[in-house]
Formats: structure tokens, C-alpha cells, sequence
């Protein structure tokens, strides 16, 4: 996904980037796909890039975002539930 990497370049020097779950609103992307596409091009910039600053990104979701969830879940990345309405999953850089 060109628009994780590019948010991605522009957070360098920044330990955190959150981010939300990119093409499942008025985009209409199926929700599992493109959660599958985000945690992909996550995982590939920090590959591509061992030096960058950026140690932890999160993906904030709604908890109805089930695909989304399921996804997470069988690409083993921490999901955190919060108090509030929403929920995060982790994508652990190092």
C-alpha cells in the first residue's frame, strides 16, 4: 500500500504512527483485504528500512471491525481493547 509507505517516510523521527483502517469506509475495500494489504506494507517498510525511528504503529479500529480483527489476530499482531469505543491493533516493529 504506496500510502502506508509514504505516511510512513513523513513520520520518520517519530517512535509511534497510528493509523486508521485505511479503505473500508467510502472506499468500500473489503475490510480483511485491506487490513492484509496495511499490515503487509507495515511490515515491509520496516524491513526495508532496519534503521527507522518508528518502533510501534497501531491501527485503530471500531470493534465491529470483525475482518479486520480476524486478520489481526491470524497475523499474530497485538490487538488492544480499550475503555473507550475503540480498539488498536499493534504491529510490532523489532
Amino acid at each position: 500500500m504506496e500510502i502506508v509507505d509514504n505516511c510512513l517516510g513523513e513520520a520518520e523521527g517519530n517512535p509511534q504512527v497510528v493509523f486508521p483502517a485505511l479503505g473500508t469506509g467510502r472506499l468500500n475495500y473489503p475490510e480483511d483485504k485491506a487490513a492484509e494489504a496495511m499490515i503487509d506494507a507495515m511490515l515491509g517498510y520496516t524491513a526495508r528500512n532496519p534503521a527507522t525511528s518508528i518502533k510501534d504503529i497501531t491501527i485503530m479500529l471500531f470493534p465491529e471491525d470483525s475482518r479486520v480483527i480476524a486478520v489481526s489476530k491470524r497475523r499474530t499482531v497485538l490487538i488492544k481493547y480499550c475503555k473507550t469505543s475503540m480498539l488498536f491493533v499493534h504491529v510490532h516493529t523489532s
